[in-house]
């Protein structure tokens, strides 16, 4: 959740949509008309992290074998490297704090049928922002969620 002065995002709706019109770039490639829009971002970043998870089993699989592997991305060091970001992950997790930031700031549909003009504006431009067909499709993509056996630890994340 975003505080601002003490208040929620949902309480503050109006000032974040003042934001991110005033800087719009912060939406990346997912900004409507700038780049290929929210769906083909999270798809892409899903794509990177299944690609990066693949190669990293490949590397445990193959250190006993003498055959050097070729990486795009590279790979932690050992168990504790702190710089080892996982890129699909890290944008994942950007667009989904997005998406969940743009549900908090849109306006009830009570208030919407009512037609008041500042919620239908606040529609608007949070529409304009990111389409709802890429929301759609988002919402009906398949990731793959990693889920330990039981007795099995938890792979590390590395998000804070």
């Amino acid at each position: 959740c975003v505080w601002v002065n003490g208040e929620s995002v949902e309480e503050n709706a109006n000032l974040v949509i003042r934001l991110l019109i005033r800087r719009p770039e912060c939406l990346g490639p997912a900004l409507r008309g700038e780049g290929e829009g929210l769906l083909r971002a999270i798809m892409d970043a899903n794509k990177m992290s299944e690609r990066i998870a693949d190669r990293r089993k490949l590397v445990d699989e193959a250190e006993g074998s003498a055959m050097p592997l070729q990486f795009e991305h590279p790979l932690p060091e050992s168990e504790e490297d702190e710089d080892y970001i996982d890129t699909g992950a890290a944008i994942l997790a950007f667009y989904c704090t997005l998406v969940d930031l743009l549900g908090r700031c849109a306006p009830d549909t009570s208030v919407i049928a009512q037609g008041k003009n500042e919620s239908l504006r606040a529609r608007a431009i949070l529409r304009s922002l990111v389409p709802l067909e890429d929301l759609q499709g988002v919402l009906s993509l398949r990731f793959t969620l990693q889920n330990p056996a039981a007795g099995e630890e938890r792979p590390k994340s590395d998000m804070p």
